[in-house]
């Protein structure tokens, strides 16, 4: 028998459907796996973001003399720096909240149009809350602007809240 005897006429065209399908499902494909590259470079550096404001926020919440501070503390505004620069990403704005010395205080670091957090501020006892906000444009691979798609033109905000522990000490 000859090997053009066993191959029937209909499988050779199914192999070049399959072929012709393959090419035109393979745009549809990268741009589905750059589209989740993209969506995970964004959500790490969100993760990245909310830790940053963890960070800055415990710093804060050990900070002395936070109610007599007319601007955000030095080694809060470095805490927040130090943990964003390890993943190449720099503080944009700075917002700390308190309520040390027993009134509502807010102070603010930076540029941008990130705002106080709208949820409400612990009801009982001393606290402070960290609201860190960073742009996105270094990180974000830019691969869908023509499609109008842009998300390294957004930035990213998260806030912390955490127990202000910090008593000065009498004598200094």
């Amino acid at each position: 028998m000859s090997p053009r005897s066993i191959l029937r006429p209909g499988r050779i065209l199914r192999a070049g459907t399959i072929s012709i399908e393959l090419l035109l499902n393979l745009p549809i494909w990268l741009i589905t796996l750059l589209a989740m590259v993209e969506l995970g470079v964004v959500l790490g550096s969100a993760q990245h973001v909310s830790f940053g404001a963890r960070v800055a926020a415990e710093e804060a919440s050990r900070t002395e003399f936070l109610a007599v501070a007319e601007t955000v503390p030095a080694n809060v505004i470095e805490a927040a720096r130090r943990h964003l620069a390890v993943c190449g990403m720099s503080p944009a704005k700075i917002i700390l909240e308190h309520n040390a010395g027993g009134r509502h205080s807010v102070l603010s670091w930076g540029e941008g149009s990130a705002e106080p957090s709208r949820i409400p501020p612990p009801s009982q006892g001393t606290y402070v809350r960290v609201t860190v906000a960073a742009r996105l444009e270094r990180f974000v691979p830019r691969l869908f602007r023509s499609l109008g798609l842009d998300l390294a033109s957004q930035g990213l905000v998260d806030s912390a809240t955490f127990r202000y522990a910090a008593q000065p000490m009498e004598g200094r």
